[in-house]
């Protein structure tokens, strides 16, 4: 399907749905990679549940997982509370178009989109399920579709990526992003790197107050004036 020019991802997948005629879809980020066969039936019985409840959306993958038992009690998908965070979550999903369509905002990125389309989701009046986890954290042994997810962080391959693709006879190295190297996957991977960052946080809000005063007196002394008090901010 030809979109034309990028018009940003919201835009982008808006355009792309209005030239879908089926009802539901089934939605993957492009970095998520297959890493086996995906168990097809077990997806078409999982859409036929969702068509029964006349839910939204139905999560693949348990990332987060269901924060409520199922209505009916069904033993593999759980409920999405109305107030549950990431209740939008992008990962592999059953999507009802119009459901879709309804939380996508024009030129909206995909993590816009999981924050504030997680808000306006609590205006809908569906269902949103998931399949259940394992109990203990978000993961599921036996995917319908299993994938590696997030091939791609920050405009890097990495490691584990690479690593899939050349069991799987596909070469990155001469592709047109790098891949990541071991202090980058540390860093990604490193559990001190949220306390790191909140630590340094001030002193980089420092420096960019600072970086912008001296821009401000630097437009005041070569024009002769401002266009604002330069200590206003």
């Amino acid at each position: 399907m030809k979109l034309g020019d990028d018009q940003g991802w919201g835009t982008n997948i808006l355009i792309a749905l209005n030239s879908i005629a089926e009802t539901h879809i089934l939605y993957l980020q492009e970095d998520y990679l297959l890493e086996r066969f995906v168990d097809t039936a077990r997806i078409f019985r999982l859409l036929n549940y969702m068509k029964k409840r006349q839910a939204g959306y139905l999560r693949l993958y348990p990332c987060p997982g269901p924060d409520l038992p199922s209505a009916d009690n069904h033993m593999e998908v759980g409920e999405i509370s109305r107030l549950a965070p990431y209740r939008v979550s992008l990962q592999a999903a059953i999507w009802h178009k119009p459901t879709l369509q309804a939380l996508l905002l024009q030129g909206e990125s995909p993590w816009q989109m999981e924050r504030f389309g997680t808000k306006r989701s609590q205006e809908l009046n569906v269902p949103f399920l998931c399949v259940q986890n394992n109990g203990v954290d978000d993961i599921i042994d036996d995917p319908a579709i299993p994938y590696y997810c997030t091939a791609i962080v920050q405009g890097r391959w990495v490691r584990g990526a690479v690593d899939l693709c050349t069991r799987e006879g596909i070469h990155l190295a001469d592709r047109a992003l790098p891949i990541e190297t071991d202090f980058q996957k540390w860093w990604r991977e490193s559990r001190i790197r949220p306390w790191i960052m909140v630590g340094l946080s001030p002193a980089f809000g420092l420096r960019r107050r600072l970086l912008s005063l001296k821009k401000r007196l630097h437009a005041f002394l070569t024009t002769g004036k401002d266009r604002g008090n330069i200590f206003s901010r």
